[in-house]
């Protein structure tokens, strides 16, 4: 007995569209709002900006007929050259955009500034390897994030004076959900001080009074089990934007084309201005 399938009726099976079109999911940009920003330097011209750092003073003894030799308070500088020049665009013909349910164009300029939030954050995060006065750790011997890391790394910045009141700990999921959340301390309510256990709320309580960030934009070193994570005074790292995010759309019309094309772009430039200011904490990454 003949039997009607799939391919005999393939002409009368619909296919169905969802028609709402899921969103793609961006990282936050975390560690740009916690450094210097100076991108109001070079809003109208400039390739360059020149930050100035001044040395710190010294002590000298008085000799015994009252002499002295005065100390030149001479200032250091680092430049942060704008010469990072990215985009994010996309093209739509106008048949597509006549027919489809969806037009691209209507959530590019949010999904482009996302990426675009992305991209300054791992050019910031790559600045890891300018850091090497204060490392816990080594990629070699990476360290489980916990209280020893932490408190290791809070000193490295206490014994250079550096203020307390710009840190930031950026850290990515790992040191949280295999580090710190093992701890009861940091996750049970009645514990943390908490209405409810952080795990359900994904609150992210300070450590020793520093804010803690959670991102994934941080760096794995080739051939290693650690991922580096941070504790940032304000000052350790710059980034300057020149166009912050500028968004154009134009007719291809005039290249004998009938399509709309939409582009955001951004200029910048990322330094490390106090490495000292900065630890690096090589994690485990498993």
């Amino acid at each position: 007995m003949a039997q009607l399938t799939n391919t005999q009726l393939s002409a009368t099976i619909d296919e169905v569209w969802d028609l709402d079109v899921l969103q793609a999911r961006y990282a936050a940009a975390v560690i740009m709002p916690r450094v210097l920003n100076r991108s109001d330097l070079v809003k109208k011209s400039g390739d360059t900006i020149h930050i100035p750092i001044k040395k710190r003073l010294v002590v000298g003894t008085v000799a015994s007929d009252g002499g002295f030799t005065p100390d030149a308070q001479t200032l250091t500088q680092v430049d942060v050259s704008v010469d990072t020049w990215k985009y994010v665009s996309n093209e739509t013909l106008d048949q597509t955009e006549a027919q489809s349910y969806w037009s691209p164009e209507s959530d590019f300029p949010k999904d482009a500034g996302e990426v675009l939030g992305e991209d300054y954050d791992g050019s910031l995060a790559n600045l890891y390897s300018n850091l090497t006065s204060n490392v816990i750790g080594s990629e070699a011997n990476p360290t489980p994030f916990d209280d020893t890391a932490m408190l290791a790394a809070m000193l490295k910045l206490a014994d250079r004076n550096i203020p307390k009141n710009a840190l930031s700990f950026i850290l990515p999921p790992i040191a949280f959900y295999l580090g710190l959340f093992k701890l009861d301390r940091f996750t049970d309510a009645d514990k943390a001080g908490l209405p409810k256990n952080v795990l359900t709320t994904n609150f992210r309580f300070p450590l020793l009074g520093v804010p803690a960030y959670e991102t994934t934009l941080l760096k794995t070193p080739g051939g290693t089990t650690a991922i580096k994570g941070f504790l940032l005074h304000k000052e350790t790292l710059a980034i300057g934007m020149q166009m912050n995010n500028k968004f154009k759309r134009a007719e291809a019309t005039a290249a004998a084309k009938f399509s709309t094309i939409v582009a955001m772009e951004s200029l910048y430039g990322v330094k490390t201005v106090r490495e000292e200011h900065g630890v690096v904490i090589n994690i485990r990454n498993s």
